[in-house]
């Protein structure tokens, strides 16, 4: 960090002063901080001789009562504000969908700015086994924690298998979970019913329990019936609201004390655009069956963009946009002071597939935008 401060007064002209700081030298040992600060100063007079000089000097700050009530403020915000995000990232099965870069995508989002400095991630559609291993291993060193892939196995990965896991099952559920803070517990719980292709799949969700400092925080991760006409004569929006009964069952009977967060999150296939002000749509229904609050929305106004997402666009050029992504806070635990959904239009480098002969250039991560939440807990 650089300051540079003028000032016009007794005949100086100009002090420069560099301020270096070099916090991975902060050490922390029980109660006392050390803080090593260079101040490099260079003084000019009106004769235009220069004074340079040298100032190095340690700081302690504090014990248990004292040091700087700057840093204490910024210790507790930090500690009372929780970061989540959700993203599903398309990554498809290669078997059946092999030119859309799972692999080289695996990197770049693994590499990209947009996912950093979160304490969780939730991931979507991650079902390719090779590119969601190498994703999840690109985001070993800044999310150490991680559940395994949502029904791709029911070893000893996950505490508790739930639900209707089938090891017969072709497809996995495509939900894991990375964090920044330890998990303690892991839960992989697969849904009792989909329609059309979602049928043969292990969706369910991923519960874990993730303690922040000296809090737990309950984040549960989904991906929700899609929309399909494949499902014939079943309707995927009642799929969906018998999905979420089953969420908030577990919930209730995990007997989660009040006094700590749960959260949901992921890609519901829930449209918000045009419901949020009809009592009687399905982006209702969600809220009343999660028993979870609204939480405010800033960023793009959809997760799904066929207009400005180039995967989306060549997919389904003519698709109005729709927003499905969310994270929301139940109302039956601690309730977030704030809780804020924005979406990010990240644009990733560009990346280029071969298909008959012909090559097709990106410059998106996925198909969905990620949505990151940001969470005031009191």
């Amino acid at each position: 960090m650089h300051n540079v401060l003028l000032l016009d007064t007794f005949s100086f002209g100009l002090i420069r002063t560099e301020i270096v700081k070099d916090l991975k030298k902060v050490k922390s040992h029980n109660r006392v901080f050390g803080l090593f600060i260079t101040i490099h100063m260079e003084v000019w007079n009106v004769k235009g001789k220069l004074l340079k000089g040298v100032l190095s000097f340690g700081i302690g700050l504090g014990v248990l009562y004292g040091g700087s009530s700057a840093q204490a403020d910024t210790s507790t915000d930090q500690n009372n504000t929780l970061k989540v995000m959700t993203h599903n990232v398309y990554m498809l099965s290669t078997n059946l969908y092999p030119n859309w870069g799972q692999s080289e995508r695996a990197d770049l989002i693994g590499a990209a700015d947009y996912i950093k400095n979160q304490d969780v991630v939730i991931l979507n559609e991650v079902f390719d086994n090779s590119a969601s291993n190498r994703l999840l291993g690109n985001l070993k060193k800044e999310y150490p924690n991680q559940t395994a892939v949502l029904g791709r196995s029911n070893g000893n990965e996950w505490d508790k298998t739930l639900g209707s896991y089938s090891s017969a099952t072709p497809e996995d559920g495509g939900v894991a979970i990375v964090s920044k803070w330890p998990i303690v517990e892991k839960v992989q719980y697969v849904f009792a019913n989909g329609c059309g292709p979602d049928n043969l799949s292990n969706k369910g969700f991923v519960y874990t329990k993730i303690k922040k400092n000296d809090r737990f925080v309950h984040v549960i991760g989904t991906h929700l019936q899609a929309e399909d006409s494949m499902c014939g004569k079943t309707s995927p929006a009642s799929v969906r609201t018998n999905q979420l009964k089953e969420i908030q069952d577990f919930i209730k009977n995990k007997n989660i004390p009040n006094d700590e967060y749960v959260l949901f999150g992921g890609d519901m296939n829930v449209n918000k655009i045009n419901a949020e002000n009809n009592s009687d749509s399905e982006y209702a229904s969600m809220f009343k069956t999660l028993h979870a609050s609204i939480p405010s929305y800033t960023g793009h106004t959809a997760t799904w963009d066929a207009t400005t997402n180039s995967i989306a666009k060549y997919n389904f050029p003519d698709s109005p946009a729709e927003y499905l992504d969310y994270i929301i806070a139940s109302k039956d635990h601690a309730n977030p002071s704030f809780i804020e959904n924005k979406v990010l239009q990240p644009k990733s480098p560009q990346w280029t597939v071969t298909s008959w002969l012909k090559k097709y250039t990106y410059n998106d991560y996925s198909d969905h935008y990620p949505v990151e939440a940001t969470i005031s807990m009191k």
